[in-house]
């Protein structure tokens, strides 16, 4: 007799819509492995497939460590948003995580075009932000 057991996928995000703002956030603690980098990615990725200009915050709050690997996972999770005219803001980092992001020079606090990402410090800013940002435009 052959038996086969299927196990649920692991999920690594919790996703909602705030104000028209789609709001993901990270619920692993270590963002470390390339395995995980990989899993993340694609989380990522498949949340957002279905939104045309799809305004994002990625929540760090539940982040304690990342690292090169899951900071690529990242960067290409951007490249990924701006292709599709989108706009990806990040918040909740620890300050373990702020230093490996402000270390590597990929945040800022203002918007650039020169640094890859901008912050927040929580949720509710981040999406007022983006809400008040594409109102101006």
């Amino acid at each position: 007799m052959v038996f086969s057991i299927m196990t649920a996928a692991r999920t690594y995000l919790k996703r909602e819509v705030d104000r028209g703002v789609v709001v993901l956030t990270l619920l692993t603690p270590q963002l470390q492995s390339d395995e995980l980098a990989k899993s993340v990615h694609q989380e990522l990725m498949l949340s957002v497939a279905s939104i045309d200009e799809p305004r994002v915050v990625l929540d760090f709050e539940a982040v304690k460590t990342i690292s090169a690997t899951g900071l690529r996972s990242i960067l290409n999770f951007r490249k990924y948003i701006r292709q599709r005219q989108g706009r990806l803001l990040l918040c909740g980092l620890s300050f373990e995580v702020a230093d490996v992001f402000f270390t590597t020079r990929v945040v800022s606090t203002s918007t650039s075009s020169i640094i890859p990402f901008a912050i927040s410090p929580d949720k509710a800013t981040a999406v007022s932000h983006l809400n008040q940002t594409d109102s101006a435009r």
